[in-house]
């Protein structure tokens, strides 16, 4: 009968499960997917090679479980980090500064390691379930500013946050990024400050419109009083313009 490490029973499964998911995640970082298998865990663990199958009966079943690990430490940090912000766009931009500077502490290479799984289609709807909750958040934080459709606006999102990570983890300075990434979201790719230029340097208004880049819109609008306008392709409604 195998030595019990802890008071009961229970709480040995616990700590043993517990130690098969660190090691896997460890090794997952290191060697991706392919360094994942039951010897390798169960030895970087410390535990004979058999306990692995105690806990986990297959590798899907290990990597779904260092998934939830991994979404639920990520939920925790960006809640703590929201949690005394003023709603609206301060509170955006707590959003956007934390997943910055948590991409660049390492805390996204799991993720990004998670992606090459190729998982049974019935544990990949774990994840997808899994990572669809990783943007309550953002709809709240969308919600709480009034934004009329949180969550296909938090999916807009979503999208330009997702660009930011991938600057980051490829070495882009993360407070640049997340400056970058709040100003593409609330004021767009280009401001008014460039057309004036524009016309300053004594071009006609018809030669300015054909040499200008087409402008890619905010995907944010703000209505008054600090409220978040219609996602992109909606009509303002009052809308303060943040471009100015």
């Amino acid at each position: 009968m195998p030595k019990i490490s802890a008071p009961t029973v229970a709480e040995h499964r616990a700590a043993q499960r517990a130690a098969l998911v660190e090691a896997g995640g460890r090794i997952l970082v290191e060697d991706g997917m392919a360094g994942i298998t039951a010897r390798t865990v169960t030895e970087r663990a410390g535990l004979a090679r058999s306990s692995f199958y105690d806990y986990f009966p297959s590798k899907d079943d290990l990597l779904v479980a260092i998934a939830i690990d991994v979404f639920a430490a990520w939920d925790a940090e960006i809640e703590q980090a929201l949690a005394e912000v003023e709603a609206g766009l301060p509170k955006l931009r707590a959003l956007v500064d934390a997943t910055m500077a948590m991409t660049a502490d390492g805390r996204h290479d799991l993720a990004g390691a998670l992606r090459e799984a190729d998982l049974h289609p019935s544990r990949y709807e774990d994840l997808m379930v899994m990572h669809d909750a990783l943007l309550r958040p953002l709809v709240q934080v969308l919600a709480d500013a009034g934004e009329a459709e949180p969550e296909r606006s938090a999916m807009l999102v979503q999208g330009v946050l997702g660009a930011g990570i991938q600057l980051v983890t490829h070495g882009v300075d993360h407070r640049q990024v997340a400056a970058d990434v709040y100003r593409v979201l609330t004021r767009g790719c280009s401001g008014r400050r460039n057309a004036t230029r524009r016309r300053r340097a004594g071009r006609s208004r018809g030669a300015a419109c054909r040499a200008a880049p087409r402008r890619v819109k905010p995907v944010l609008r703000m209505q008054r009083p600090g409220r978040l306008g219609p996602p992109i392709g909606g009509e303002p409604a009052g809308g303060m313009d943040l471009r100015s």
